[in-house]
C-alpha cells in the first residue's frame, strides 16, 4: 500500500520558520514590553475649562499693596528730615543713661557709709550709756512739797558705800500733774561701779521703793526690744522666766542657766518656746 498524502495544514505550519517575524510579534503581545521597548507617550490633562478664581483675588491684593506704597512715599520723605534730630536725641539718651548709672553708684557709696556712720554713732551712744541704769516706778512727788519725791530716799540707799561712784540722779521728761512717775537716770562713774552698786542694793531697792531696774538703752535698743516683746510673753506662758539684758532676750527656769534666745522667724520661735 502506498503512503497517505498529507494535509495542506500540516505542510504550511511546517514550512513557516520558528523565527519568523509573525511568530516573534505574537510571542511580545503574549509577554508585554521588553526592557529596551520605548516608552508610552505621557498623556496630559485636558485644559482648565475656566481661569482658576484665586487669580483675580491675587491680582487686587497686589493693586492694594501698590496704592499703600504710593500712600507711604510722602509719608517716609517727611520723616527723612528728622533722621538728623532723631540721632541727636539718641545721643542724648545714652548720655542721660550713663549720668543716671553714675549717679546710682554714688548712692550706693552714700548709703554704705551712712550705714558705717549710724553703726559709728550706735556703738558711741551705747558705750556712752553703759554705765547708767533707769529707775521706773519710783513715786514722784509734787510741786507744791505737799509730798516728797523718794529720789532722795534713793540716793541716799546708793551712796552708803563711800565708793559707789554715783555721778547723778536725776528724772527724765518734764512734769505733769497726775500722770504717772517719770523714769530716773542714775549715772555711775564706769560699768563697774554700776555693776557693784545694784549688786548690793538691787534687793532692797525693789523691795522697799518697788522699783523697776533696767539699763539705759539707745533709741535702737528700745526698737529692738519692742519687736521682741510678743515673743517673750509667750515664753513666760510657756513656763519661762525672761529677763533683758541691753536688746538681748534670755530665758530661764528654776535650777537652771540662763539661755539666750536667740531671733528668729515666726515660725522657729514656737519652736524653741517648747523646748
Amino acid at each position: 500500500m502506498g503512503k497517505p498524502p498529507k494535509k495542506k495544514g500540516s505542510q504550511r505550519a511546517q514550512s513557516v520558520p520558528a523565527s519568523s517575524p509573525t511568530v516573534d510579534a505574537n510571542k511580545k503581545r503574549k509577554e508585554g514590553p521588553g526592557p529596551n521597548s520605548p516608552e508610552p507617550p505621557l498623556a496630559l490633562p485636558p485644559p482648565p475649562a475656566a481661569m482658576p478664581t484665586e487669580v483675580p483675588t491675587l491680582s487686587a491684593e497686589i493693586n492694594e499693596l501698590k496704592a499703600s506704597l504710593v500712600q507711604l512715599v510722602p509719608a517716609v520723605a517727611e520723616l527723612v528730615p528728622l533722621v538728623p534730630a532723631i540721632t541727636q536725641l539718641a545721643t542724648v539718651v545714652q548720655q542721660l543713661k550713663e549720668k543716671i548709672e553714675y549717679l546710682e553708684a554714688e548712692r550706693d557709696v552714700l548709703l554704705t557709709e551712712k550705714q558705717a556712720l549710724v553703726l559709728r554713732v550706735e556703738t558711741l551712744e551705747r558705750n556712752e550709756r553703759a554705765p547708767n541704769a533707769i529707775l521706773y516706778g519710783l513715786e514722784e512727788g509734787n510741786h507744791t512739797g505737799t509730798s516728797a519725791d523718794k529720789i532722795h530716799a534713793v540716793k541716799a540707799l546708793l551712796q552708803q558705800n563711800p565708793d559707789s561712784g554715783l555721778v547723778e540722779i536725776r528724772r527724765l521728761g518734764k512734769f505733769t500733774a497726775n500722770a504717772k512717775p517719770r523714769p530716773i537716770l542714775v549715772r555711775f562713774a564706769s560699768i563697774t561701779h554700776k555693776h557693784a552698786a545694784f549688786k548690793q542694793q538691787a534687793k532692797a531697792l525693789r523691795e522697799t521703793f518697788k522699783v523697776k531696774l533696767d539699763d539705759d538703752l539707745t533709741l535702737a535698743q528700745r526698737e529692738c526690744r519692742k519687736a521682741r516683746m510678743a515673743e517673750a510673753l509667750q515664753l513666760q506662758q510657756a513656763g519661762w522666766i525672761t529677763f533683758w539684758r541691753g536688746e538681748h532676750l534670755f530665758k530661764v527656769k528654776s535650777g537652771s542657766a540662763p539661755i539666750k534666745v536667740p531671733k528668729s522667724s515666726p515660725s522657729s520661735a514656737g519652736a524653741s518656746m517648747q523646748a
